[in-house]
């Protein structure tokens, strides 16, 4: 009977762990992430071009990639993205003056994600653009997929979800279903092991735990799986490995895992968890060390000048925020002018791994519209404790059975 009591007492301790062992996930950043991400915000102010947009390149052309990018990146940080702006023309300004130039589903999900982030909602029209149809004319009802590709998919998932408009339960199972057999989503769509990336399967967690996914579904433990696997002993992450551009950790590709991490509940910031490679090598201290005095990212450790695109996508990660995030809206009041269009700005193209202080991917974004859940159903957690039930069952099992013989 005492075997049996201590089996018990040894049993409920288990429980208690495995449930409570979750809610040790961050549900905020820690001081020096946000205080990073506020430095960051301050440098990105002086790089806003003087027509409301941001680009590749000082002077250089705005894009609505970038200008959505900039958008998610203020509202992160707390900032109202109207209230960006350079010569009396703020980011939402662009927004509304390029949104009809999107073409493909990607890019004007992408943009109406961000206009849905830093605009009031409950209207259709945006720049022009009846929205809704605009969207809704990209779905295929027999496939469940809106537009083409992987990347397209889950950010018209991510737009309805922050539009407030409620999603097919076949287009969440069409993104379930591009996953490939080693956890991981290809920018493109299917594909086979090593075909995908990083950065598509980041972005294909979040917009599958936006609408609804549990985070133990075997869809996500397998994705954690891929994403453990394609991290550096740095802590950090590349685009993909293998990869004949190079392994090195970047900063974009380091932040959408972050963001996917918190998504799923786990705090990228601990020691002592899968995703901590040792002497404080984790996901978030891998980003932080990308950041230099002036406030900017760099892409990678081997490159020494400032990354628009980089830093943009950075400050989400650093704030715990995925997508679809918190949106920071002006007052619903507030009119916003179109501007006559004069010229059409450029479109950013889907990523292309490039060598060397180039950025890798040019599409996929940031951030959830929930803090990470504090409770129990984070994937590792869950598998853990099934391995440890097991052991202690057995291990019980065969304490009951000496007992017994005795």
């Amino acid at each position: 009977m005492k075997k049996l009591h201590k089996f018990s007492l040894l049993l409920a301790l288990l429980l208690a762990v495995a449930f409570t062992a979750p809610i040790l996930a961050q549900t905020a950043p820690p001081n020096a992430a946000t205080s990073a991400a506020n430095k960051a915000a301050a440098w990105l102010a002086t790089q806003q071009h003087a027509d409301g947009g941001y680009g590749p390149a000082a002077g250089g052309p705005s894009t609505l990639g970038q200008t959505d990018d900039a958008i998610f990146a203020f509202a992160a940080a707390g900032k109202a993205p109207a209230g960006i702006s350079k010569s009396g023309k703020s980011l939402t300004y662009f927004l509304l003056g390029h949104i009809a130039q999107a073409k493909s589903a990607g890019e004007t999900c992408k943009s109406a994600l961000a206009a849905a982030t830093s605009l009031p909602i409950g209207v259709q029209t945006y720049g022009g653009v009846d929205i809704y149809a605009k969207i809704d004319g990209f779905y295929n009802a027999s496939s469940g997929m809106y537009g083409s590709s992987t990347i397209d998919h889950a950010y018209c998932l991510l737009a309805q979800k922050q539009l407030g408009r409620s999603v097919q339960s076949t287009a969440i199972a069409a993104l379930t279903s591009l996953q490939i057999s080693d956890g991981s989503w290809a920018f493109g769509g299917q594909g086979k092991p090593n075909d995908g990336d990083t950065n598509t399967t980041a972005l294909a967690i979040q917009a599958l735990i936006a609408n609804g996914v549990d985070k133990a579904n075997p869809a996500m433990v397998k994705a954690l799986a891929y994403l453990k696997g394609q991290q550096n002993a740095d802590g950090g992450f590349p685009y993909q490995n293998p990869s004949q551009y190079g392994t090195d950790s970047d900063a974009n590709s380091t932040a959408y895992v972050i963001q996917a991490l918190v998504a799923l509940g786990l705090d990228t910031a601990a020691t002592g968890t899968p995703f901590d490679k040792g002497n404080g090598a984790t996901p978030l201290a891998a980003l932080l060390k990308l950041q230099i005095p002036d406030g900017a990212f760099i892409f990678q450790a081997s490159t020494s000048s400032d990354n628009v695109l980089a830093t943009l996508q950075a400050i989400p990660a650093l704030e715990y925020v995925t997508q679809p995030q918190p949106p920071v809206r002006s007052d619903a009041g507030q009119t916003y002018p179109t501007p006559a269009i004069t010229s059409v700005p450029a479109v950013a193209a889907p990523p292309t791994p490039l060598v060397s202080g180039t950025t890798i991917s040019a599409t996929p974004t940031s951030g959830n519209s929930t803090m990470p859940s504090t409770g129990a159903g984070a994937a590792l957690w869950l598998l853990l404790f099934v391995t440890l039930f097991a052991t202690v069952a057995l291990a019980g099992g065969l304490m009951l059975r000496r007992s017994a013989t005795r």
